[in-house]
């Protein structure tokens, strides 16, 4: 999760302050989520796809939907 952040902060060419202060955060938040050493709630998780513009299954790594035993998928 954490290598997801660093990408698309560093695609949009901003600086962790700048996300920081966008999500209303301190700067060394926002670094922890980056680095790996804090993971953000749920609600955090959801600002920050937002942010980035991308879901919640991009931030966390998800490539495809998990089938479920019995779905029809």
């Amino acid at each position: 999760m954490a290598t997801q952040f660093r990408a698309y902060r560093q695609a949009m060419k901003l600086s962790q302050k700048d996300v920081a202060d966008a999500l209303g955060i301190g700067r060394a938040a926002y670094s922890h989520y980056e680095s790996g050493r804090r993971e953000p709630n749920i609600e955090m998780l959801l600002k920050l796809a937002d942010f980035f513009h991308v879901t919640v299954d991009d931030l966390l790594g998800r490539k495809a939907p998990v089938a479920r035993p019995g779905s029809s998928e």
